[in-house]
């Protein structure tokens, strides 16, 4: 299940990335090896919410790079064999 955020859908979940809203925030609870990604998209930490507040005209590119972090780690896996 996703939501729509302007023309883009927001997905609930991509990798071990957590999307929600708050206010007119999209927030993402994310492992800290992200904090420079979401840094990076002008995030605001909210620490009482233990998660990252990033605006929505900003989360398009936060959306593709953990996209593309999860198809490089899917590649990576399927070429180490059983």
């Amino acid at each position: 299940m996703s939501a729509l955020v302007g023309d883009l859908e927001l997905p609930h979940y991509i990798g071990p990335c957590e999307f929600g809203r708050f206010g007119g925030w999209i927030t993402v609870r994310c492992p800290c090896d992200l904090d420079p990604l979401m840094q990076l998209a002008g995030g605001l930490w909210d620490p009482a919410g233990g998660r990252w507040c990033i605006t929505p005209r900003r989360i398009g590119a936060v959306i593709y790079a953990l996209s593309a972090r999860r198809s490089c780690h899917a590649v990576t896996n399927l070429n180490e064999g059983p």
